[in-house]
C-alpha cells in the first residue's frame, strides 16, 4: 500500500461493452478486481460501449471507488452516458469517481493538472 505509483496515462484501460447484467456480473467483477490488483494509480474503465449496468455492478463500482480512495487512488469512468451516470449516482454515488467523456479528455485534463 505504501508504494509510490506513477500515473501512466498510456496504461491499459479496461474496456467493457454491451450489457453488464447479472449474467455477466461475476465475469466483469473478476476483470475489474484483477485490474485493481495490478495497481495502477488510476483505475480506468471505458464504458462508452456499455448499454446497461446492473444494480449489482453499480454498487460494486461504489465499493471499488471507496477502496481506491482509501489508498489514494481513483476510479475513472470513461464514456459513461448521461442515463448511466444518473443511475450510478442514484445507486452508488459519484463520490470518489472521476468521469470523462473519453480517454482523450481524461489524458488532456490530467496532463494539464500536472
Amino acid at each position: 500500500m505504501g508504494k509510490k505509483r506513477n500515473l501512466n496515462l498510456d496504461s491499459q484501460i479496461l474496456k467493457l461493452s454491451g450489457r453488464v447484467d447479472s449474467f455477466r456480473f461475476d465475469e466483469v467483477k473478476d476483470q475489474i478486481a484483477k485490474y485493481v490488483d495490478e495497481g495502477p494509480e488510476a483505475v480506468a474503465l471505458d464504458l462508452s460501449n456499455v448499454d446497461f449496468l446492473s444494480l449489482a455492478i453499480i454498487k460494486f463500482f461504489g465499493e471499488v471507488a471507496h477502496s481506491l480512495q482509501l489508498e489514494g487512488r481513483e476510479l475513472i469512468l470513461l464514456g459513461l452516458s448521461e442515463k448511466l451516470k444518473r443511475q450510478v449516482d442514484l445507486y452508488a454515488s459519484l463520490d470518489g469517481m472521476m468521469i470523462y467523456r473519453n480517454a482523450g479528455d481524461w489524458k488532456h485534463q490530467t496532463t494539464h493538472l500536472s
